[in-house]
This record gives C-alpha cells, sequence and structure tokens, in this order.
C-alpha cells in the first residue's frame, strides 16, 4: 500500500479528485457495508430509507437513528449483544465520517479513515460476529480498495 491517503487531505490533489474520493468512501464503500450490519439486526425500514438517501445530511441524520435504535434494542433480536453493538459502532462511525464531509470540518483522511472503520464491521457481521479477526482484515481491504481507487 502507498502512502496516497495521506496526501487527500494536504492540497497536493486536485479538489474535484478529493470530492470524488470522498463520495465514493461514503456511497460505495461505506454505506453498503452500513447496511450489511443493520441487516444482521433487522433495521429492514431504516436499511430501505439507508438505500434511498444519497444526500449526506440525510445520511448523518439516519445514521444517528440507527445508532439510538441499536442502543435501545441491544438485549433483543437473534444477534443478541454482539450485533446490536456492531450496528451502534458502525453507525456511529458511519456518522463520524458524515460528520468529516460537512464544509465546516472538512476532512478527507477521516472520510477515509471512518470508511474503513465501517467496512470493518461489515465483515465482522458476515461472520455471524465468531470470527473477530475479519475486522482487522476488511479494514484493511478497505483501506487497499481506498488507494486503487486513488490510483
Amino acid at each position: 500500500m502507498s502512502d496516497l491517503i495521506n496526501h487527500i487531505g494536504r492540497d497536493t490533489l486536485p479538489a474535484t479528485v478529493v470530492e470524488q474520493f470522498v463520495r465514493w468512501c461514503v456511497l460505495e464503500q461505506a454505506k453498503p457495508s452500513l447496511l450489511k450490519v443493520l441487516k444482521m439486526v433487522e433495521f429492514d425500514t431504516l436499511i430501505g430509507e439507508i438505500q434511498a438517501a444519497e444526500n449526506f445530511d440525510v445520511l448523518l441524520a439516519l445514521s444517528v437513528q440507527a445508532n439510538t435504535w441499536a442502543k435501545s434494542q441491544r438485549e433483543r433480536g437473534r444477534t443478541g449483544l454482539l450485533g446490536y453493538s456492531a450496528a451502534e459502532a458502525a453507525a456511529f462511525e458511519f456518522g463520524n465520517m458524515l460528520r468529516a464531509t460537512q464544509q465546516t470540518q472538512f476532512d478527507a483522511e477521516a472520510v477515509a479513515f471512518f470508511a474503513a472503520r465501517v467496512h470493518s464491521w461489515a465483515g465482522w457481521a458476515a461472520t455471524q460476529f465468531s470470527d473477530p479477526s475479519q475486522k482487522a482484515i476488511a479494514e484493511k481491504a478497505a483501506r487497499d480498495a481506498q488507494e486503487t481507487y486513488l490510483r
């Protein structure tokens, strides 16, 4: 892996490249990963709303809602505590990523970081929460995909 991600926020890349990268991180990498985790805890209504949304402010509001729902449902459902904990964490990190896209605190490196973190939760969820090592593997795969995207 190169260090292209480390340059994304240092004015070394054209603004249009940074904007495209941020949009890709949110919509093509983190959003599908969040949806995978939310599917594990059967948040079907919220999944439909997130799938339909592309506006970052709307997605932020929905991630806050997902985080709140996951906190309130921790003891229920087929995944139990681990599933709702993962949903809560993925929604929280998705929200942090979206906050980093806002003009007042724009930080493309933070977007990439949190997108990879959301992807890591989906990697763990894919194992039915049985293999925590998949979380780190998924995060590395996400970072590699980001580097590939920038090339």
